[in-house]
This record gives C-alpha cells, structure tokens and sequence, in this order.
C-alpha cells in the first residue's frame, strides 16, 4: 500500500496513441531533474514522428499512479473501483492528474536492428523520494514480468550533460548544414555536411562503445535522424570542395562529426588525432543541438521538449570540456550507471 492510504494502480498501454504519448512527455517534463527522464521522453516522441522507424510503438508503455482509497459512500474511486493496489485498470491516461502518476516505463522495445535484441525498459520515477518507491518499482516489474523478458544488459558508468532549462546553447560559431571556412594556419577548408555511407567505416573505427553497422545505418539513415546528424569533412588546400564533392574519390575527408541516437540523445561525438585541438568537434556540437532544437521545434511547437543530452564516458574529460564549451553542463555530480537486469530473475512482491 502506498502513503496517505493511497493506492497504486497500474495502467498497460499496448498500442499507445499520439496524445497518450505526448500527455506522458509534458508529465516527465515535470519531473525533478527533467534530464533524469531525457532518455524516455525521446522515446516517447520517436513513435510520434511521422516517417519514423514503427519500431518505437510496438512498446508496452507502463503508467503507476496513485488513487484514494475506495469512496464508500458511492462505491468507486477515480481509477477503476474495486480494484486492489497494483491491479491493472483501463482508463483514459488524460483523466489522471499528472501530480498522482508516480512512475512511467516504455518496456519491450526490439530494436529493429538487434542493438539490444532481449528488449529494454526505461524508467522513470516521477516523485523519486516519496515514501512509496519501492512498492511503485515493485508494481512496474510486477506487470513487465507478466509480459516481457528482458535480457541482461550493462553499460558501464558514464556522465549526462545537457543543456539549461532554458535550452539555449552557447553559439561561438553561428555555423550551419553546408557552411565552410579555411583554416589559416593549413590552408585546408572545412565543410559541414551529412553523413555519407562512406563515412560509416571512419567513423566505427573510432567508436568507443561497440555499436554494430546495423545501427550506425539506422541513425543515419532513417528518418529523421538523417538530417539531426553532422560530419566535418577537410579538402586540401587549393581544392575547390563544391567541384570535389561532386565525386566519390575526392569527397573531402570526414575529420570530426556527432550523431543522435535513436531517443534523441547527442552521441558518437569524435574527432580524428590528426585534427584535435583545432575547435571541430565543437562546432559539430553546437550544429548538432541547433538541428535538433529546430526540428523539435517544426515538428512539436517546443524546442525544449526533450532536454538536449549527451551521456560522456565518466573519464572521458577531452569531451566533457567539448561539450561544456557549447553550453551544457553536468546533470550529475557522479557517476550514472548503466545497468541491466534479467526481469524474470527478480523476486515477486511479498
């Protein structure tokens, strides 16, 4: 039972529409510590782009919320009566008041491109130090145990930044998609361009988490990641890039670029050696954040939507100070781990 003698009820969406995803995004974006639920708000509205990978709703989404205890003067209460605590009820989601969810899952994703083959859970606490967390956990995996079982998963430790509330990032460059400059020291020029198919090996060889071809093609190729993603190529000095681009073999070098990931999230941020230390990958940054905000912006009303992050290696200080050059900064002081269970291996609630 939770506190004040509320009870928890637990609501499965199996084919979650528009609206009922987009109600879920503006109550996480009242959750303290909004980059907290980044990752699931950017999952939520993947579904609810148009042209986007169905991928993303084929998940089960999972809502905990609180209810008064049965009203014994008229017999029901406001979600579902008669049911006991942690039964599953069908209402309409736009009917509970956002301060009674307590905790929202997307669970069951098979990513089409078996990045994580078992299916994943993202959860989010609504009220993350209310005294009843541990029965709301308990109702969640109670219904993904019942449907769903996810595989073992691990990540490692790394560290979220993003942007503040307000979104705004710092513009140092005031670059965009197709821009060019010359570098003054090496005569070389710089464009910013999409990510080609021949960029993808350059690009998996400087990898530091092992993603597999499948997903780099799906980032960049399918909608609307295609054009949420940067590269910076170099031409040498004295090359003419809009004739060199015109061709394959002189395409320019991809020497710094920056992905979204599949919920939005900024990533696979690189910069070749040779080419360190000379600002490229913050330019990438601050392209890479436009885009987004702009197309959140055409395709939501709301720039800010979806918090822009990026998840950085925790020892991994090069890109951390990349990043907080262009505005972001640290959502968590320590380390956010990544981590993976067997759902199936978790005991039942007593």
């Amino acid at each position: 039972m939770s506190s004040d003698q509320q009870t928890l009820r637990l609501l499965c969406l199996t084919a979650a529409t528009r609206d009922e995803r987009l109600r879920l995004v503006s109550v996480l974006k009242q959750t303290p510590g909004t980059h907290k639920a980044a990752l699931l708000i950017g999952h939520l509205l993947r579904a609810c782009i148009p042209g986007s990978s169905t991928a993303a709703s084929g998940d089960t989404l999972f809502v905990v919320y609180r209810c008064p205890p049965l009203d014994t003067a008229t017999g029901s209460d406001d979600g579902g009566a008669g049911a006991g605590a942690g039964a599953e009820v069908q209402v309409d989601v736009a009917s509970i008041a956002a301060d009674r969810i307590a905790a929202v899952a997307s669970v069951g994703l098979v990513d089409p491109v078996e990045l994580n083959p078992g299916g994943v859970c993202n959860l989010v606490l609504c009220s993350p130090d209310s005294a009843d967390t541990r029965d709301v956990l308990h109702v969640i995996l109670d219904g993904v145990r019942r449907r769903i079982d996810l595989s073992s998963v691990a990540e490692g430790s790394t560290s979220p930044m993003s942007l503040p509330s307000n979104g705004e990032p710092k513009r140092r460059f005031h670059l965009k998609m197709g821009d060019s400059w010359v570098d003054a020291n090496t005569g070389e020029t710089f464009v910013l361009d999409t990510i080609m198919d021949s960029d993808i090996p350059t690009i998996m060889s400087h990898m530091t988490v092992p993603y597999n071809r499948a997903y780099l093609d799906y980032i960049t190729k399918t909608a609307p990641f295609g054009r949420l993603n940067c590269v910076i190529r170099s031409y040498p000095a004295g090359t003419d890039p809009v004739t060199a681009s015109q061709s394959p073999s002189t395409l320019g070098e991809p020497v710094s670029w920056g992905l979204r990931h599949y919920e939005l999230s900024l990533g696979l941020l690189a910069t070749k050696d040779s080419h360190r230390g000379r600002g490229l990958a913050a330019r990438a940054v601050e392209v890479l954040t436009d885009l987004a905000r702009s197309f959140l912006a055409d395709e939501f009303g709301d720039a800010d939507i979806v918090p822009s992050i990026a998840f950085i290696k925790y020892d991994n200080h090069a890109s951390r100070s990349v990043m907080q050059s262009c505005g972001y900064t640290l959502s968590e002081t320590g380390e956010y781990k990544w981590v993976g269970v067997g759902v199936r291996s978790i005991p039942p609630r007593n």
